[in-house]
């Protein structure tokens, strides 16, 4: 359709109803905007679950919402209280070398450990008691892997430092991954810790959907966006296969980098924005639990973590449902094989499953914050340079957060810088 032919006039436009557009999409119509939200398919993107026999509910992944991040906040601020449960860190275990032993989670446990040599339970112990008072924001040129350098960790410390670190932050790489975010996630995991929550991040869909519906938003599903065009001085023209919507303003929230390229009509500068972070996983419902909560690898990227009875509503009574990830996906075959290697270490076996995924090449995130570019800093800015009235929103832009604490803080500002642009035009040229 062309730009401005017979086109719905509206104040925003949001495209994607994923975390980000739909907190974007709260946002300007709670400050009392008209808003309609466009979503090629269905309302969440990768943050909703998929519902399988016998009424399994998959999260795509391990999912868990940090208690004391950004997202929380934002969900709050919209109206939504978070609901969930936590895991317990007293059934850590982690598997070196096909052996399974006791994460340290205190100083009888660190000592104790034979994950560690002695010299570094002293100079891990000394990190981690401390780490809450590093300076985070302060270490955007540097990588974790120089910071681990800095302080002298030796191999086994690297390892178990590591650990930690991926669980955090769903990320191994410790070469370009800048120590801000990396430092910062581990600081939010290890202070008020996570949570599962019940239903999967369906919870957070659903709710940011109510807030939205509730105050004006006019969503349309299932129709995607092929343009958006520049329609005369300060509007634009968004259009779809069915209709085209004229609007001041427009966020684009459609996922990675690469697609929201696709619909804007300006290049984006990522020149400091690392490559897209991905995982293999695998995602079971067990009739018997396994014999291992929380199995994290030491000295090789895996993890399994069991999200039942911690978050509610996931599965019938009896099933349990478990997520083994492998952060940075492979080839299917390998990384298969390797997820089923870590689920036997925890106790479990094929005859035990009665629902399975296997999710190859999972997108954790859109880029990855890296020294060379500043960090979190360097990530693109949610207004896009010399195009007045477009934004983008995601899990790779701003510099607040990973993973859905980003994606939720840059939608939350988008819309909020949105809310501001909208402000400043008079009525009569909207």
């Amino acid at each position: 359709m062309a730009a401005g032919a017979d086109a719905i006039e509206t104040d925003l436009v949001v495209i994607g109803a994923g975390l980000a557009g739909l907190a974007a999409a709260a946002t300007a119509a709670l400050a009392g905007h008209r808003v309609t939200l466009l979503e090629a398919r269905s309302p969440g993107g990768r943050a909703a679950v998929k519902v399988v026999d016998p009424g399994v509910l998959f999260n795509a992944g391990p999912r868990a919402l940090y208690n004391g991040g950004a997202g929380t906040s934002v969900l709050r601020e919209l109206g939504l209280e978070p609901v969930g449960g936590s895991p317990s860190a007293k059934d850590s275990y982690g598997a070196r070398d096909g052996q399974v032993h006791r994460l340290p989670s205190g100083p009888l446990t660190m000592v104790t450990t034979r994950l560690l040599g002695a010299r570094s339970k002293v100079v891990v112990g000394r990190v981690l008691a401390g780490l809450q008072r590093v300076d985070a924001a302060s270490l955007g040129d540097i990588s974790i892997g120089r910071w681990m350098q800095e302080r002298r960790f030796a191999p086994d410390a690297v390892d178990l430092f590591r650990t930690v670190l991926r669980t955090a932050t769903y990320c191994d790489d410790i070469d370009d991954f800048s120590a801000d975010a990396a430092i910062g996630q581990v600081q939010l995991a290890l202070g008020s810790g996570v949570m599962y929550p019940d239903g999967g991040f369906q919870q957070f869909v659903d709710g940011l959907r109510r807030v939205a519906v509730a105050a004006g938003v006019h969503l349309v599903d299932h129709d995607a966006v092929r343009a958006i065009e520049a329609e005369g001085h300060r509007r634009w023209t968004v259009s779809t296969s069915a209709s085209a919507v004229s609007a001041r303003a427009v966020v684009v929230a459609t996922g990675g980098p690469d697609s929201v390229d696709r619909l804007v009509p300006a290049r984006i500068d990522r020149s400091r924005l690392g490559p897209p972070v991905s995982a293999a996983c695998l995602e079971l419902a067990v009739g018997r639990p396994p014999t291992h909560s929380l199995l994290f690898g030491v000295g090789e990227p895996l993890y399994l973590s069991r999200h039942t009875p911690a978050a509610g509503q996931l599965a019938p009574e009896g099933i349990t449902v478990v997520h083994v990830m492998r952060y940075g996906a492979r080839s299917s075959d390998e990384d298969r094989r390797d997820l089923w290697r870590h689920a036997n270490l925890a106790g479990l076996r094929s005859d035990d499953v009665v629902a399975e995924r296997f999710l190859h090449k999972m997108v954790v995130a859109g880029g990855l914050p890296i020294a060379s570019g500043g960090g979190l800093a360097g990530r693109p800015t949610v207004r896009v340079s010399g195009l007045e009235g477009i934004f983008v929103a995601g899990d790779w832009v701003g510099p607040v957060g990973l993973l859905g604490d980003a994606a939720l803080a840059s939608g939350r500002s988008a819309g909020l810088q949105a809310v501001d642009l909208l402000a400043a035009i008079p009525s009569a040229s909207r």
